[in-house]
Formats: structure tokens, sequence, C-alpha cells
């Protein structure tokens, strides 16, 4: 990841550590909804990423 994608990866995580519940369900099924959508195209979000959000994403509900 270049400095340019680190600085926005690290944007999006601290507006989700500030969104409200029913934003952060909204958004998690946007994300779950683009990566299944991109399984045989490469993905936007790299596993780690996506790994990283999910584990965010339990960690709120």
């Amino acid at each position: 990841m270049n400095s340019v994608e680190h600085s926005e990866f690290n944007y999006i995580k601290q507006r989700i550590n500030e969104m409200r519940p029913e934003q952060l369900h909204e958004i998690k099924g946007v994300i779950e909804f683009k990566r299944k959508s991109l399984l045989d195209e490469k993905p936007l979000i790299s596993d780690e990423e996506m790994e990283f959000i999910t584990i965010m994403f339990k960690k709120m509900e």
C-alpha cells in the first residue's frame, strides 16, 4: 500500500470508529456486497483490509 492509500485507509478507519450502530450496519452491508461482487475480479481491497474491517465491525456490535 502506498502512502496515499495508507492515508485513505486510516481516514476510513477513523470514520468507522465515529459511526453510529445503524450507520455501521449499512456500511457493512455495502462492503460485503462489493466484496462478493468482486470475487471474480481483482478486489478493490485486500484480504487483510477486509479482515481488519470485519474484526472492527464485530467489536462494535
